[in-house]
This record gives C-alpha cells, sequence and structure tokens, in this order.
C-alpha cells in the first residue's frame, strides 16, 4: 500500500483507494516530510527542474515562496504562484507587484494553454489549481502536495 510507511498524525484518517481506482495519476506516490520537501523544492529550482507544489495553506504558500527568492535571487523571476482569496491577492499586489503581475500572467497562461509558461520553474498554488485546471508540461514529472 501507498500509505504503509506514512505516519499518520493523530485524528487523521487516510483511504488508500489507488488500487481500486480505474484511472489514476501518478501511478506513483510517495509521502515525505515538510523538510524534505522544502530541501527537495530547492534542489529542482536550483537543478532547473520543473514541478508543481500544491499547499493547503496561502501563507505557507507565500512564506516558502518570498524564503526561496530571498535565498536564490537569481531564480526569483522562475517562481510563480497562485491562490484565490481576494483579500490576499489585493494585498500580495500591493506589497510584491512584479510577483503578482507573474501570478496573473502564469494563471492567464495555464488556462489557455494548459500548461505553465517555459520561463516557470517552480509553481506554487493552493486549491485553485488542483480541480478542472490541467498543467500538462512534458516535463513536469513530479507534483507536490504541502500538508
Amino acid at each position: 500500500s501507498v500509505l504503509k510507511d506514512f505516519h499518520t498524525p493523530q485524528k487523521y484518517h487516510l483511504i488508500d483507494r489507488m488500487a481500486v481506482c480505474r484511472n489514476v495519476t501518478p501511478k506513483k506516490v510517495i509521502f515525505i516530510d515538510r523538510k524534505q520537501s522544502r530541501n527537495l523544492a530547492e534542489e529542482m529550482l536550483t537543478t532547473r527542474k520543473r514541478c508543481v507544489f500544491f499547499f493547503n495553506r496561502t501563507r505557507e504558500l507565500l512564506s516558502f515562496s518570498r524564503k526561496l527568492q530571498q535565498k536564490y535571487p537569481e531564480f526569483a523571476s522562475c517562481i510563480a504562484v497562485s491562490f484565490s482569496n481576494d483579500d490576499k491577492r489585493k494585498a500580495f499586489e500591493k506589497s510584491h507587484k512584479a510577483d503578482f503581475d507573474r501570478m496573473v500572467d502564469t494563471e492567464t497562461y495555464i488556462s489557455q494553454n494548459q500548461k505553465l509558461p517555459d520561463e516557470i520553474r517552480l509553481f506554487m498554488t493552493t486549491e485553485r489549481n488542483k480541480e478542472g485546471i490541467n498543467i500538462n508540461n512534458a516535463d513536469i514529472r513530479t507534483k507536490y502536495v504541502f500538508e
């Protein structure tokens, strides 16, 4: 089972239905902890590999994005975020105009082309892009979900 090695936090209930589903992608799912996933994001960014990270909280998404941009300023323009909270989008536009513009451009490009723009290496998003949004880049082999 994909969940056999996953440490289940208290009050969580996990059901592994991959064996009975007809069409499951990706075929392989690996659970890693937060530290491993953050290290992996840095590795993907610095080795110029493309990936998508899903976050449950906008605050964590923005915090991680800022940390990466500060640590790797040479890759700042390769990072795009996307989230739906209107108040946070307005605040983001005021505080990080260039990042906000990249977000809007990336969202528009995805909706029109069903893939990430060529210059975006690391796409961090919330549920905004989980359902009904296709990202069909052939060079994106991995998608990560932050709890």
